[in-house]
Order: structure tokens, then sequence, then C-alpha cells
């Protein structure tokens, strides 16, 4: 067994350093630089082909009591990600990779999803994969 120290493949932005986002809370919406990518867009539907178009279409509510009690200046909003088919954010990066790794190849029909977690990730990429 090597006992020699190997660098990984890639980097992660140190946390220290001055931020390089260019969003400001006043500044026009359609300058955001940040990207949304919603696995299904926004509908109204009632009736759904099937349950991976409900993932990611979760609720955005205002919070009103607790920055009152609190002395918060600014609108509160909380996501309702419990709302996802498995009851967990988590849907939304499960469903994401899928998709991406079939874009790219990396996942094709008949291949078998192996997902290493011993968390609560497991059960997400379990739903997507079954409705592909």
């Amino acid at each position: 067994m090597s006992s020699k120290k190997t660098e990984p493949s890639f980097s992660f932005p140190r946390p220290d350093q001055p931020s390089r986002c260019t969003w400001a809370p006043d500044a026009d919406p359609a300058d955001n630089p940040h990207t949304r990518k919603y696995p299904n867009p926004p509908n109204q539907y009632t009736l759904y082909p099937s349950i991976l178009h409900t993932i990611g279409n979760t609720p955005l509510v205002r919070l009103n009591v607790i920055p009152k009690e609190e002395g918060v200046q600014c609108q509160m909003y909380a996501k309702c990600e419990f709302l996802n088919p498995s009851g967990s954010l988590k849907d939304r990066a499960a469903w994401r990779m899928i998709e991406d790794a079939e874009a790219t190849g990396v996942l094709k029909p008949g291949y078998t999803i192996v997902e290493p977690s011993s968390g609560n990730t497991v059960p997400q990429p379990q739903q997507p994969a079954k409705s592909l």
C-alpha cells in the first residue's frame, strides 16, 4: 500500500476569497447572472403524465410571522421542498444527475444506476430511474 499523497483532479474555490458574484438586491432581474434550470417548467396541471413532472414544482411561500417577531426588515420566503415526490430537495439533484448523464451518453437504456450513499440520498435516484 502506497503512502503517497495524491492531489485531487479537481479544485474547489476557497471560501475565504472575495465573492465574484455580480448579483445585487436592487439590480434589474433581467441581468441576474444566476441561471435557473427547472426539471419541469411550472405549470397549471392538476393531473401529471408521470411523477417526474412533479419534481421541482414546489411552492415558494412568504413567511410573515417569523420575520416580524425577529425584526427582519426584508421579505423572507421558504421553498416547500417537502412537496417533492420523495419529500426531499434531493429529488432535484437526482433528476439533474440522471438527465445530465443521459445527455452526455454516460447513462443509456439498460444501464444500472449504483448510488453508493447510505444516507437519505439513496431513495432519490430510484424514482426517476424507475419512471424513465
